[in-house]
């Protein structure tokens, strides 16, 4: 809190030695001359305020390096996305080939079920023909038995 407290001192007296803007209810002071006759400013260099170009160059190379490394990013990033881009066209594509020849199989499996559920009932019918064929067998054998016995008894009559 201390240093805080003589930071905070040190800037106000600065700020009351040069004092860069006056308060707004102080007037103006003259200066003694009220700038050149014909009321144009002369813009031109004087001598010896030259500006300082060469930090102001400086900042200027240090932006246009700055944002010269920030689009490479930004196209690294952008190439990234197009190269994801088009994997995942390539993976959609090979998918949707992948779909194709699984439905297709599907169906050509639904038609075998099919055709083995028809053979199916087909040989179930048979199936069930030849089971009442065998559950008569006996009747008939008797009933065979029977008609052998009559032609027997009727050729030694």
């Amino acid at each position: 809190m201390e240093a805080q407290d003589r930071i905070n001192e040190q800037l106000e007296s600065r700020n009351r030695e040069e004092e860069p803007f006056r308060s707004i209810d102080q007037k103006d002071e003259p200066t003694g001359s009220d700038g050149p006759a014909d009321a144009r400013l002369d813009l031109q260099d004087q001598g010896d305020e030259q500006p300082d170009t060469s930090d102001q160059e400086e900042e200027g190379l240090e932006s246009e390096i700055r944002v010269t490394e920030q689009l490479d990013l930004l196209i690294g990033e952008i190439d990234r996305a197009v190269v994801i881009i088009q994997q995942s066209r390539q993976e959609i594509a090979e998918l949707e080939q992948r779909n194709l020849e699984l439905q297709q199989r599907l169906e050509n499996q639904d038609q075998a079920l099919s055709e083995l559920r028809a053979e199916r009932e087909r040989l179930r019918s048979i199936y069930d023909n030849n089971a009442s064929l065998i559950e008569n067998k006996e009747e008939i054998q008797r009933k065979i038995e029977t008609m052998i016995t009559r032609l027997d008894s009727v050729n030694t009559a």
